[in-house]
């Protein structure tokens, strides 16, 4: 079965929803919430929620790759979001930790401290492509990097792990 994408359209009305579900448990929501979800292009998380001092308010942005996972799961990781805006939730501490098993049994929900692929959830993975690149002259062993480091920018203070050989950046 194939699951059907939730649009960026339908976040705003999702946040309502999941705002509904946990006052409805007689939770109460301590920070106030700008009603407008945010997406990020995220491949290392589900949601975040942020707090806005000058604003007053917590922002929550969705990954769009979590957008693929259907509406279940992103409802699911709204109302994780929106349970950190609880009193006494901020973290994933004993009482979210409470918030959330009160969600489960209520709606049936699986909300937990990190999504899962047991769950169905899905992000692509981060594919990060070599910036630099240092050859032992000696063994021919390849070094890559992403970021520019000590290695990369000072290649004659070291030698190679392998061989002990002198190492040049060919890239």
């Amino acid at each position: 079965m194939k699951i059907k994408s939730v649009r960026k359209s339908e976040l705003n009305q999702m946040l309502k929803k999941a705002i509904e579900k946990v006052e409805g448990l007689g939770i109460k929501i301590e920070h106030n919430i700008s009603p407008n979800v945010r997406t990020y292009k995220a491949t290392s998380y589900y949601g975040h929620i942020r707090y806005k001092e000058e604003f007053d308010e917590c922002e929550i942005t969705i990954s769009e790759y979590h957008l693929d996972n259907g509406y279940k799961a992103v409802m699911g990781t709204m109302i994780h979001e929106v349970l950190h805006a609880c009193k006494g939730a901020i973290n994933h501490g004993k009482q979210w930790q409470a918030y959330a098993r009160t969600v489960n049994k209520a709606y049936q929900h699986n909300i937990s401290r990190l999504g899962s692929y047991d769950n169905g959830y899905r992000l692509p993975k981060k594919k990060h492509e070599a910036k630099y690149m240092i050859e032992c002259m000696d063994c021919e062993n390849v070094i890559t990097r992403v970021r520019k480091s000590k290695l990369v920018n000072n290649t004659d203070n070291y030698i190679c792990g392998k061989c002990n050989g002198k190492l040049k950046r060919t890239k």
